[in-house]
């Protein structure tokens, strides 16, 4: 390179025999176009590089020549072409020209004695096609040529052009975006002060230019700010001269880079409106939430020229973030405040880190898995209608290797709000589809039909094939024709076909579909909108085969409350009607259907008032010598029907059968206040029935049955008792076991039916009884009062006679001087004419000449009345 570093006269020199040379070989108009090209000061990449400059007059030359400004080169050079350019004028304009621009006309004239051989189109330009040519539509080939430039004028090996990032506030070489400079160094100094700075390498920039190194740092103005600088690096300083044609390289070329940033910013921008106008079009087209994410991550990782990108979306019940698709790394789920993507969407606020591992947020944990570099992140909430954040964009090194930058910002934020209304619409639709397909779930599984019918009572929905609830069509002739007619045609038959089926139709569903109840109820539904509930109905088959069923008519209303439609619920009951009638010979209604419901099914039990009653007949071993085994069997069922019967008639249960005795149970598996006198009216009326069953055996020549029942009402265990295979629904405790030894007290007494103390207290007022003793059971401490039950009060069937009446009030003062241990009055009282044939009486009398007989085993006068009974 040569340096101008000598006298006056050696520069006039260099001109001079480059002038000679240049209209030896005819390179004026060259050298013109070239030099007016290069040195100009308003450079334009429109601007035709070869257009021929006009005639300028001698006096304008003359007036330019001290001032080498563009339009003063332009008229010297046409003045030399034209001839009225004397040599002495040329060579003052050569004198006032500057180091730099001597160096670029050295560097066109030695170019064009090189290889042009004189022809305009080989001609090399120093600049302007270089920066502006075709090849230069990558912004990084722009900045290398600019570089190049830079070399080749100063003839160094190693020049730069380093961007300044404001946003960031970093320097960093566009060519190796990795290559960041701090505001310290030589660099830094240079772009904060805005003037040039040359020095030795410090420790912040050896790490890029290398120890030992001598920096000149030149910067480039747009409108007093610094945009870019020209980095130079040698092992020994520039020079004055060297430092000048730097400082005037940036100057002249300050134009070239604003023009170039400008044409980017303005292809950018224009390409940036129409993704964004595409974007929104693929966005509101899209609403499948994977495929929305692919397409979100996919256009703003094109959009901002990012190398890989992410959307999280937020799953508020999780407390979490989510990714079901991740760029270069499998789904990814993330605490909800975890890492930079967490805190953006806490906060709310954007994030633009450009050095990602510098900041304690990051999570180095997936870069370490994946073998991934993150430098630089962007990340920006996306928020719904109410502000909520409802997803997070995240966009990871830019492919250029620059940190993201404001406009980046600004570009991703108006992305993420179109995004974000597009997410919303996917995420309400994702919500419907799972609410639609957790609809259509639960229709399914429900045993009952649904019939949804629209404002014209034609089919929405349908949970079943109608075919097996007697609806000979198909779910599309539903949908076309209304309910009126579905029974009345049938897809794809003929009009003869047709005419010979109407009638098996109409008496395969009978008045219930054509003109009957259910049709009437939909039309009423339709009509008034009140809801409607028919229960067993029956209908027919065509296969004759009947179904009993429920069914529910339900007025389908909008949000704004107007009705637009019917449903119809239609369930079938006749497995449990069956279920019904079977286990209604075993069980009460109400234990039946507890059973069917599911609530009987469970081993354990409950704690329950109840009623218990047991009633046996006497002397059956008796009565079966005579009668052989059939007789015996169909003796037994006619009993157990009477008293099974007797049981029901009043809502009891026949918890069992033991042997020729019967066990019922009032109040299970729910108990009533009413349950003691229900059991009192059933032992009536079992005493009523034995009556009428013994006249029918008289007629038959057969011998009477009698029979004892005892009663108790108290707490029971009430549950099924067994193991999983085989259980049986009973009743344990003592109070069932104190309902048995009553049952056995009515023989000592001599009565039909005995109630313990606390079924008379349940019942008091309502049955007529009469105290017989107080008695101390087998296995019970505690006494119990015994009472013999006649009738009732109220019910016809069972009033007691004003005979039995004095009899009970003789009884009572004969037990009142029993229990006085006045054994000899007692025993008058119960032998006399009005208790002579009283059963209890009887046993009285017995027991009273018992204590005359032997008066040193008799009780005392402090004697507590108790009798122990001695069998159960």
């Amino acid at each position: 390179m040569h340096q101008t570093t000598g006298t006056m006269s050696d520069r006039q020199r260099i001109f001079i025999e480059n002038a000679a040379y240049m209209s030896q070989v005819d390179l004026p108009n060259v050298v013109d176009t070239i030099l007016r090209r290069v040195l100009s000061s308003r450079p334009s990449c429109k601007v035709d590089v070869w257009k021929e400059v006009s005639e300028t007059s001698k006096e304008e030359a003359a007036s330019t020549v001290s001032s080498p400004s563009r339009n003063g080169i332009e008229a010297v050079l046409s003045a030399v072409r034209s001839g009225r350019y004397t040599e002495e004028q040329f060579m003052d304009f050569c004198e006032s020209a500057s180091p730099y621009q001597r160096r670029l006309l050295g560097k066109a004239m030695y170019q064009q004695l090189k290889g042009s051989e004189g022809r305009e189109d080989e001609v090399q330009t120093v600049s302007v096609t270089k920066l502006f040519g075709p090849e230069n539509e990558d912004i990084n080939v722009f900045y290398g040529n600019l570089a190049q430039e830079i070399r080749d004028v100063l003839g160094v090996e190693r020049a730069y052009i380093y961007i300044c990032d404001t946003d960031n506030n970093v320097l960093y070489d566009p060519l190796k975006p990795e290559n960041r400079l701090s505001g310290r160094g030589v660099v830094g100094t240079a772009a904060r002060s805005k003037t040039s700075v040359h020095g030795s390498v410090s420790d912040i920039d050896a790490t890029i230019f290398g120890k030992n190194m001598h920096l000149s740092a030149s910067p480039i103005f747009n409108r007093n700010e610094v945009i870019a600088l020209a980095v130079v690096a040698k092992s020994i300083p520039l020079n004055d001269n060297e430092r000048q044609v730097l400082d005037e390289f940036t100057e002249r070329n300050a134009s070239f880079l604003v023009c170039r940033r400008m044409k980017e910013f303005l292809d950018n921008s224009s390409n940036q409106v129409s993704v964004l106008l595409d974007v929104a079009r693929r966005l509101a087209s899209e609403l499948e939430i994977n495929s929305l994410i692919r397409t979100i991550m996919a256009v703003s990782r094109d959009l901002l020229q990012a190398d890989r990108s992410t959307l999280f979306i937020v799953d508020k019940e999780q407390q979490q973030l989510w990714s079901s698709v991740a760029d270069g790394t499998s789904e990814i789920r993330i605490p909800l405040d975890s890492g930079i993507a967490g805190t953006v969407a806490s906060t709310g606020e954007a994030l633009n880190i450009p050095n990602a591992y510098a900041d304690r947020r990051f999570n180095k944990a997936i870069d370490q898995q994946t073998g991934y570099r993150t430098n630089s992140m962007l990340t920006m909430p996306m928020k719904d209608r109410q502000g909520d954040v409802i997803g997070v964009t995240q966009m990871i090194n830019k492919k250029d290797g620059s940190p993201f930058k404001a406009d980046d910002q600004r570009l991703l934020a108006a992305l993420s709000a179109q995004a974000a209304v597009a997410l919303e619409n996917s995420l309400l639709f994702k919500r419907t589809e799972e609410s639609k397909n957790l609809f259509q779930s639960v229709l399914s599984s429900i045993k009952a039909l649904i019939l949804t019918l629209d404002k014209d009572g034609k089919l929405i929905n349908i949970n079943h094939d109608p075919t097996k609830w007697g609806i000979d069509f198909s779910e599309r002739m539903m949908r076309d024709q209304p309910y009126t007619e579905w029974f009345q045609t049938k897809l794809g038959t003929s009009e003869p076909d047709l005419a010979r089926r109407t009638s098996n139709i109409r008496k395969s569903v009978g008045d219930t579909y054509v003109n009957g109840l259910l049709r009437d109820s939909i039309a009423q539904c339709f009509s008034t909108g009140k809801d409607g509930h028919v229960s067993d109905f029956v209908y027919v088959l065509e296969n004759d085969e009947k179904l009993t069923i429920n069914y529910t008519t339900m007025a389908l209303r909008n949000f704004e409350g107007e009705q637009n439609g019917v449903i119809v619920l239609m369930e079938d009951i006749s497995n449990e009607k069956k279920m019904m009638a079977t286990l209604g010979k075993y069980l009460s209604p109400e234990l039946a259907a507890a059973a069917l419901e599911g609530g009987g099914t469970q081993l354990g039990g409950q704690q329950l008032p109840v009623s218990v009653l047991f009633v046996d007949i006497r002397d059956f071993t008796g009565l079966s010598e005579d009668l052989d085994a059939v007789a015996v069997v169909d003796t037994l069922n006619t009993y157990f029907h009477l008293m099974g019967g007797a049981v029901l008639e009043y809502g009891g249960i026949v918890d069992k059968y033991i042997g020729d005795a019967v066990m019922a149970v009032y109040g299970v598996p729910f108990s009533s206040s009413d349950d003691a006198l229900a059991v009192c009216l059933s032992a009536l009326l079992m005493c009523v029935r034995l009556e009428g069953w013994n006249a029918e055996r008289a007629q038959q020549g057969l011998k009477p049955i009698s029979m004892g029942i005892g009663v108790n009402t108290g707490e029971v265990v009430a549950g099924n008792i067994g193991f999983e295979k085989r259980m049986e629904y009973t009743v344990i405790g003592d109070g069932v076991n104190l309902a048995s030894r009553v049952e056995g007290a009515t023989k000592e007494y001599k009565v039909g039916i005995l109630i313990t103390e606390f079924t008379y207290r349940a019942t008091k007022g309502k049955v007529v009884a009469r105290e017989i003793d107080q008695i101390k059971v087998v296995g019970k401490k505690k006494p119990v009062k015994i009472y013999e039950l006649q009738g009732t009060t109220e019910l016809a069937d069972f009033l007691v006679s004003d005979r039995q009446k004095a009899v009970n009030a003789e009884y009572a003062r004969g037990l009142a001087l029993y229990r006085e241990t006045r054994w000899q009055e007692a025993l008058g009282v119960f032998q006399g004419p009005v208790c002579c044939d009283d059963g209890p009486s009887r046993t009285f009398s017995e027991r009273c000449k018992t204590m005359i007989a032997d008066p040193g085993n008799a009780p005392k006068a402090d004697w507590d009345g108790v009798w122990r009974m001695k069998s159960k």
